[in-house]
């Protein structure tokens, strides 16, 4: 026998094969990533909403004890919170999670703006927050829109 007619028995992947699988777990994991970007945009969305909810119930609760909502100066958004100032001295608070910034706005590190504003006779308020997943509108609790024409930009 010559050495041309030997045949050799190989199992191993061409090279369009390896590509083709490569190209396969790269689309995976592309897929996955903007998946889970999505969720992670949603979930701070829902929390802002949450924030936003419980500072409603607050404003309830000074506007049933006080006759009015608090001023500019009884609401403070500070670095991790929004306070408000009770007459007297009393305070509540709400978590915003990581917001900085100082007055009556405050950007959070996701760069989420926050705002607080109320009609001169005190009878409606609005706490604006603006939400990642609807390409940065603002969204309100409270009757008084002041703030969805707030631009702030975090500095």
């Amino acid at each position: 026998m010559s050495a041309h007619n030997v045949k050799k028995d190989k199992s191993a992947f061409t090279l369009i094969e390896l590509m083709v699988g490569m190209g396969i777990v790269a689309l995976l994991i592309g897929m996955s990533v903007f998946g889970i970007q999505l969720l992670q945009r949603n979930a701070r969305d829902t929390q802002r909403r949450k924030t936003g909810e419980a500072f409603a119930l607050i404003m309830e609760e000074f506007s049933a004890a006080n006759g009015q909502y608090p001023t500019n100066a009884q609401v403070q958004i500070l670095a991790d919170e929004v306070t408000v100032n009770y007459p007297g001295g009393a305070s509540e608070s709400v978590p915003l999670d990581g917001a900085v910034g100082a007055a009556n706005e405050a950007s959070d590190t996701d760069s989420t703006a926050y705002c607080y504003d109320v009609n001169t006779s005190g009878s409606e308020f609005t706490f604006g927050y603006q939400l990642e997943g609807s390409g940065g509108t603002w969204e309100n609790e409270g009757d008084y829109t002041a703030c969805a024409t707030v631009e702030y930009d975090g500095t």
